[in-house]
């Protein structure tokens, strides 16, 4: 904590503090590009705190009472703060802290500049604790400029405000033009707009103008923005009109061209540059001072277009061209902007459509899929309750007939003993007993033992000797014995033989082979038929289904059925 606390304090201790005070308002673009290009390089270095101001000199001109209070302003709001560094960006600015320079608020801080017109500076101010950047303009080229976009040029307009900057600047140009005997050059160098519209006006054809300070003009005795200025100038001389400032080069509606212009922006990034040398510890006297370095080509494309001329064939190297032709996208930015917007929000729509529709295909074939295998599973049930009420219908019908069967029998044996005790009916009687004791066997005994199949069958076949022609029936094969419901596999023999007896004047023979594993029922017809097929089939598949049910459930057996020739073959597998 301790440590912490000590590295807090060397840090407060050791920091530089910078005073940037702007000749002009933030409001003034030119400015702006100033400050930013300062910040840009100095924001970044560590363990500096930063304190700006603005004078506003363009519309409170910077009187010596105005200086002398605002002086007072930052001495008071400043009292307990020691800078070391000051950056002034124009002259006004630069003016205020080299009066104010031996005052304790400067007294110990080094001074960089940006956009200094005044370039007598730069041989007395002392380099130990000045350094910066002039705004040296470069009237010779921007004079051989308009000659090459006004051909036979013959009057020069050279045009500025009154402002402490203009007078500074205009008198550069003088100086640079000195010599110059054509083309005529006419200086305009005052306060009030109407002025010089009123003399502009009169200009002859091959006429140009160099504008130097446009930024305190007035008009009915109010100041107007250096725009509105540049228009009304346009309106009235309708020639091309050569800037020296970037912050000019491109205002609408007017005739602006271009030229060799000073850039605030790097203007700010020179200054900016310099101080960061001191920082890193370069002697101030190796820092200096920057001329022409900050100035730029600048070319108004479109408004050259309009005199006639191809800014792009001019042959400036490393220019800036501004108001160019807009392309289609910087047209209909909007539009298109919009339409891509629309474009991807449909897009959207439909991927999400897609992806809707996918899902609902996929519930579809979902529910699709339950839903047949609920049909299934419902046409199985029915299937199933089916079968099941044919069973119990058939069971009805065959429980219906063997109690019937019974209850008709014990009636006649009761009968029959009567006749057992007359002689002559004797032996009739007991055989009708007998034949009646063997069918109630089928119906009433349930219980499991070990019975031969092939004799089972032969007790069934005796016992309906009466029913089926003579010789129909006809049993062959092995012995077969196996544990189970002797009773039923009766039934079913019984329940085959009966059905079969239906067609008995039709079947010539019914043949049961037993073998080891199965018993094979041969049905052999003396006339062959598709109709008589058709009939037995019905019966096989609905009167004998009580039947394959038994074989089923009580001998775990399968039975199946097939036509050869002449001929339908049962098989039951054991």
């Amino acid at each position: 904590m301790r440590i912490l606390f000590l590295l807090f304090l060397a840090v407060f201790l050791f920091a530089k503090n910078i005073l940037i005070i702007n000749s002009y308002s933030i409001k003034l673009p030119w400015t702006k590009g100033e400050l930013e290009g300062i910040l840009e390089k100095i924001n970044n270095k560590q363990n500096l705190k930063i304190f700006i101001e603005f004078m506003d000199t363009k519309y409170f001109q910077p009187t010596p009472m105005r200086m002398l209070n605002y002086y007072y302003y930052l001495k008071d709001k400043y009292k307990n703060i020691n800078f070391d560094i000051v950056i002034t960006t124009d002259d006004n600015a630069l003016n205020f802290v080299r009066k104010y320079k031996n005052e304790p608020i400067f007294s110990n801080a080094k001074v960089f500049f940006a956009g200094v017109n005044n370039l007598k500076l730069a041989d007395t101010l002392p380099k130990n604790v000045y350094a910066g950047v002039f705004e040296k303009k470069e009237p010779l080229v921007n004079l051989n400029f308009a000659k090459k976009i006004v051909p036979n040029l013959k009057t020069v307009y050279v045009v500025a405000d009154n402002s402490n900057s203009a007078k500074a600047v205009m008198k550069e140009y003088k100086n640079a033009f000195k010599n110059i005997k054509s083309p005529t050059l006419i200086y305009l160098n005052e306060k009030n707009l109407e002025n010089i519209l009123e003399t502009i006006k009169k200009a002859p054809k091959n006429s140009a103008m160099l504008l130097l300070t446009p930024f305190s003009f007035s008009l009915e005795d109010s100041h107007i923005s250096y725009k509105y200025a540049i228009v009304l100038i346009s309106q009235v001389f309708p020639h091309p009109i050569i800037i020296h400032t970037d912050l000019l080069a491109n205002v609408p509606n007017s005739n602006v061209v271009g030229g060799k212009a000073t850039d605030a922006l790097t203007q700010g990034k020179e200054a900016g540059k310099k101080v960061l040398e001191y920082l890193s510890g370069t002697p101030m006297q190796k820092i200096g001072f920057t001329f022409e370095k900050a100035n730029k080509m600048y070319l108004n494309v479109l408004n050259l277009k309009k005199f006639g001329i191809d800014a792009y064939a001019l042959g400036y190297k490393n220019a800036i061209y501004v108001n160019k032709p807009r392309t289609f996208y910087e047209m209909y930015k909007e539009w298109i902007i919009g339409s891509i917007i629309i474009f991807f929000a449909v897009l959207m729509m439909i991927v999400i459509l897609i992806l809707k529709n996918i899902q609902l295909k996929k519930y579809n074939e979902k529910i699709s899929k339950m839903n047949k295998e609920l049909e299934e599973k419902i046409f199985s049930a029915l299937s199933e309750l089916k079968e099941k009420e044919k069973l119990l219908l058939h069971q009805t019908k065959v429980s219906a007939i063997g109690e019937m069967f019974l209850m008709v029998s014990r009636k006649i044996k009761e009968k029959l003993h009567k006749l057992l005790e007359k002689e002559e009916t004797k032996e009739e009687a007991t055989y009708i007993l007998n034949k009646l004791t063997m069918i109630e066997k089928y119906f009433n005994d349930s219980s499991v033992l070990e019975f031969d199949l092939k004799e089972a069958t032969k007790e069934v076949v005796y016992s309906l000797k009466d029913v089926l022609n003579e010789g129909l029936v006809e049993i062959k094969g092995e012995n077969i014995y196996i544990f189970g419901y002797k009773n039923k596999f009766q039934q079913v023999i019984l329940d085959f033989l009966y059905n079969m007896s239906k067609f008995q004047n039709e079947i010539e023979k019914i043949i049961f082979e037993f073998k080891e594993d199965k018993i094979e029922i041969h049905i052999r017809f003396k006339h062959f038929s598709k109709n008589l097929i058709d009939n037995f089939e019905n019966v096989l598949n609905n009167e004998l289904y009580y039947t394959r049910l038994i074989m089923q459930q009580y001998f775990c057996s399968e039975c199946n059925y097939r036509v050869d020739k002449n001929s339908v073959i049962m098989e039951i597998i054991l």
